[in-house]
């Protein structure tokens, strides 16, 4: 009984590093506290005609002029929605006022990244501002590239370490000094890089702007004494955005925390008698761990 035990400890302990369905594996510090994210594997995507929402399959996947079809019938998928519009993605009012209060995108369960209510959520404005510019050496974690022929913004995670045979300048003014082929970038996100692709932005429902040059994403905060604005970061060339107009359609790329497995199970080794309450099961192609009645998901988060 023992020997399973403890063969069962390491298991859990192994499926803790694992990423949740969905998740790229570089781990990203959000705030003074050490607190941790791992990003989705793509842009957040959503098809009205069923209802549904997705990460896109690569990370330099874009629908780009075609989110300009939005509307609740179409049957194509949409990859730029107004501000904190998870509870309609299909809103295309030009009144800012429309989009308050917030609404969480990942609250919604998506069909490849877990398929589970509330096991992703959007990073705070001053979340995203950790990750660019104050992080343990950020200046050199950061920066321009073009991926498999889409430019982007490229964000490297805390432990990154460059691939054999590849190169990364983080002071790059141009797209295309770090450029990538499909194959080589793969290399570089199993190492756990993130792109943020130049998604351009929507506004109302025919007008797809700066499609290519400009790189947009929201936060969940809403700017302070202002009710028609929200924080976003954006780049193109070398200004940064700060926020924007909460009507204005903007890519959305949502995190998960990273949090330890619950550290309250007594080895055997210790404690001959213990028994360990750690249960496993399968939920919708999702490992879920079950402990002390808490459930928690591959990578240690509670997701209930």
């Amino acid at each position: 009984m023992r020997k399973i035990a403890v063969l069962l400890i390491a298991l859990v302990a192994s499926l803790a590093v694992m990423a949740t369905e969905g998740a790229l594996p570089g781990k990203f510090t959000i705030n003074a506290q050490g607190d941790q994210v791992v990003f989705s594997q793509g842009n957040l995507q959503y098809k009205a005609s069923i209802d549904t929402w997705r990460f896109a399959k690569n990370q330099y996947d874009t629908i780009g002029s075609r989110n300009e079809n939005i509307s609740p019938a179409y049957t194509g998928w949409i990859d730029l929605f107004g501000w904190g519009s998870g509870n309609d993605p299909v809103k295309t009012a030009t009144n800012e006022y429309a989009y308050n209060p917030f609404y969480e995108w990942g609250a919604n369960p998506i069909s490849n990244g877990g398929n589970v209510a509330n096991q992703w959520r959007t990073l705070t404005f001053l979340e995203w501002a950790y990750v660019l510019h104050t992080r343990n050496n950020c200046t050199n974690l950061c920066g321009k590239a073009t991926v498999n022929n889409v430019r982007g913004y490229v964000l490297l995670p805390d432990d990154w370490t460059l691939p054999s045979g590849l190169s990364f300048n983080p002071a790059a003014t141009d797209w295309t000094t770090n450029t990538y082929y499909a194959d080589e970038w793969q290399e570089m996100e199993d190492a756990g890089a993130v792109l943020l692709i130049a998604n351009g932005f929507r506004y109302g429902a025919t007008n797809v702007g700066s499609f290519g040059v400009l790189v947009m994403y929201w936060s969940a905060t809403p700017t302070a004494g202002n009710e028609y604005t929200a924080g976003c970061v954006g780049f193109m060339n070398d200004f940064i955005y700060t926020d924007n107009s909460r009507s204005n359609g903007e890519g959305v790329r949502l995190v998960q925390d990273v949090t330890n497995t619950p550290t309250d199970v007594q080895s055997p080794a210790h404690n001959e008698n213990s028994s360990l309450s750690a249960n496993k099961r399968i939920v919708n192609g999702q490992l879920l761990i079950e402990k002390n009645g808490k459930t928690y998901n591959a990578i240690g988060s509670q997701v209930k």
